[in-house]
């Protein structure tokens, strides 16, 4: 298992929603990455997660079809608080990834990177 630091700004996203994590709602695409969020996430925090995640693979830090998990730290505009982040891949092949991401106060953001 591989794991990546990768600096993260912003709230978080989400799609597939797992058990006990609230309903999810769209924020729209950052580049090639599609990002779903829950209700306890604004779209400005989910769209800066997905920004620092394509970040990491244009840098070459991340792998969103190989690695398994990456982590950092996320400003979300609406607390005025820098989270910390994980994100685990969730499912895929060899044209997108589905990353779920979860930080503090319960937000989840679900990022599915078309590559």
């Amino acid at each position: 298992m591989l794991r990546h630091r990768i600096a993260l700004a912003s709230v978080v996203a989400v799609a597939a929603v797992p058990a006990g994590v609230a309903s999810a709602h769209s924020c729209g695409y950052v580049a090639n990455i599609k990002i779903n969020a829950n209700s306890n996430t604004s779209c400005p925090f989910a769209r800066n997660i997905a920004r620092a995640f394509r970040g990491g693979v244009l840098r070459g830090t991340i792998d969103p079809i190989g690695d398994n998990v990456a982590s950092g730290h996320a400003y979300s505009p609406v607390t005025g608080i820098n989270y910390y982040v994980r994100c685990s891949h969730l499912s895929g092949s060899y044209t997108y990834a589905v990353w779920g991401c979860y930080a503090g106060n319960n937000a989840y953001a679900r990022l599915t990177y078309y590559g």
